[in-house]
């Protein structure tokens, strides 16, 4: 061994990464979770805490709250852990911890914080969020943090750490603990009355728009998991590599994506890199990534279009520049190392020049892991031939379908249809009969795996972006329905306190107009003796809330119906 190899294997070592053992707990939690400290009692949901934390009757967002009282100490350090998250099945989804944290400080502040901390997969505790005391007291204040890359397809923990080394904290505060999963949902839902089918039955026509996961996979050694990371020198590369012929079944499709895990701070710049051929000989992409993220993924869409070559070795990276003496940026998983394949590594000269230098394998110094380095390849066929491990994070990418749900006039909402997906389909259409009734439909998407199934919330309307459901008012009679074009306008629409119905009636008569709310209610009704021709009515809606509403025009054996909106 070489005497650069002796000093990369020092410093290599010291920045192993030793698991830890918080999961011995046999029960979990499930999600959705909801700490309010209501019970009055820390063992309730089984929360691990240091002797300075309790129960505070007397204080919350609202009453009580849970917390931690420094008594009156300038140096403190104190923990509150919770159990264990079940994780390990999800597949979908994003998930979130919220809560409320509150603040008080004596008159001097100096070096005092609060960290939150989650950890999966029995390793290292990461830091999602520091609240440090530079600017006095504060007020209860709500907070979200995405836990996503680490409580999808994991089991975890979440804490709440404190500590101070000069402090001049009286107490810290929290409340509202909530963790809890949604997934992405469809948007920008409509409906559109079309035509007929035959007596009194209509085809109404939804549609709406949806972020449909991409078509393709992640290829990696790693197992999805982060485990720790290491660092030697002041310039470095890591890199994944596959051989020639052992992408045959991807060749020729386009490299889309690449991500890897950065772990530690510190340097000026992250490099992602792709290269072909032997021993990487051939750099056919670079980019550099600013901003970038510490303690996750980072992931950047390729700029240019890269298409394999099953023909060449791969090579996917990146490259550190600038790497501070104690820090271990280079993110790897739990292990062991697909020895020669996910664990490439090379030390570049300190120009950042690095043709002059070879590739090692970390695992040939005693670390057996892989980089956590990924790449996604574009693959309209649904090619689902796996190089690699399976991934653990590819979240979003089972789109079942979708629920349509209806209400009539008002009443409970109850599924009507599932919508197979099918991609770039957005559309849909059914048949339904008029009462004269008032139709409002909710849809949401169907996220759904062998182990997962996520429902997500109701998409939002088109026209009403305030409004989850959109509502049709059908009026029935068709011969006698009063044609589109022959309510002129309705205007203004949007209004904020009062719209004109213009209209031709075909024959003198008593015109009623009644109006009502999404829910079926009827809120308004108008009605006036006509004659013949162009006729209108005033409606006046000062007195009602913002919203969608809906009127049934109705003179003689003439019928129709439309929609207005109330905004202010």
């Amino acid at each position: 061994m070489n005497l650069r190899k002796s000093i990369l294997q020092i410093l290599l070592f010291v920045c192993l990464t030793v698991p830890i053992s918080i999961f011995a707990q046999s029960d979990t939690l499930e999600l959705p979770f909801f700490e309010d400290w209501s019970s009055g009692s820390l063992e309730t949901n089984g929360w691990l805490a240091d002797s300075n934390w309790s129960i505070n009757t007397e204080m919350g967002n609202t009453e009580p709250s849970v917390e931690f009282d420094t008594r009156g100490e300038d140096s403190y350090f104190g923990e509150l852990t919770s159990r264990v998250f079940n994780g390990s099945k999800l597949t979908e989804g994003n998930v979130w911890l919220c809560f409320d944290v509150k603040m008080e400080t004596n008159d001097s502040v100096h070096r005092a914080q609060m960290d939150i901390e989650v950890n999966y997969g029995n390793y290292k505790w990461f830091n999602r969020k520091r609240f440090k005391v530079d600017s006095g007291s504060f007020d209860w204040s709500p907070q979200k943090i995405d836990l996503t890359e680490f409580a999808v397809g994991h089991d975890f923990q979440i804490r709440f750490n404190v500590s101070a080394w000069d402090g001049g904290v009286q107490f810290w505060a929290v409340d509202n603990i909530h963790v809890f999963r949604t997934c992405p949902s469809p948007y920008r839902f409509s409906v559109e009355t079309i035509d007929t089918l035959e007596y009194d039955k209509y085809r109404l026509n939804f549609s709406w728009q949806m972020d449909e996961p991409d078509q393709g996979e992640w290829l990696h050694w790693d197992n999805g998991i982060h485990a720790g990371g290491v660092g030697a020198t002041y310039n470095m590369t890591a890199a994944a590599r596959w051989d020639a012929g052992q992408l045959i079944d991807y060749d020729g499709l386009r490299i889309k994506k690449m991500r890897a895990f950065l772990n530690d701070d510190g340097l000026d710049s992250l490099i992602f890199k792709i290269w072909e051929g032997d021993s990487a000989d051939v750099l056919i992409y670079k980019d550099t990534i600013h901003p970038f993220e510490v303690e996750l993924w980072n992931e950047h869409v390729l700029k240019s279009d890269i298409f394999i070559d099953a023909s060449k070795e791969l090579w996917v990276g990146y490259s550190i520049r600038h790497q501070p003496s104690g820090m271990f940026p280079l993110g790897y998983d739990p292990g062991p190392a697909v020895a020669g394949y996910g664990d490439m590594w090379r030390e570049d000269n300190w120009d950042g020049n690095e043709e002059s230098k070879d590739w090692d394998r970390i695992s040939d110094f005693g670390i057996d892991n892989n980089w956590n380095i990924q790449f996604f390849v574009e693959d309209p066929t649904g090619n689902d031939v796996q190089i690699g491990q399976k991934p653990s994070n590819n979240r979003n990418t089972n789109l079942s379908g979708y629920n349509l749900y209806q209400s009539v006039n008002g009443g409970e909402y109850e599924l009507r249809n599932f919508i197979p997906w099918e991609y770039g389909d957005t559309t849909y259409s059914i048949g339904i009969y008029a009462g004269p009734d008032l139709h409002c439909f909710k849809l949401t998407a169907l996220w759904a795996s062998e182990s997962d199934t996520c429902e997500s919330a109701p998409a939002i309307a088109k026209d009403n972006p305030d409004e989850d459901f959109v509502c049709v008012l059908l009026v029935g009679n068709e011969e006698n329905r009063i044609e589109q074009s022959d309510l002129v306008h309705c205007y203004p629409n949007p209004f904020s306190n009062s719209t004109t119905i213009e209209y031709t009636l075909q024959q003198s008569a008593t015109v009623q107009i009644s109006i009502f709310n999404h829910l079926g209610k009827q809120v308004g009704l108008i009605q006036q003796n006509q004659s013949v021709g162009k006729q209108q009515i005033t409606w006046d809606a000062s007195g009602l809330p913002t919203g969608v509403y809906y009127f049934r025009l109705k003179a003689g054996d003439q019928l129709a119906s439309g929609k207005m909106v109330v905004m202010r």
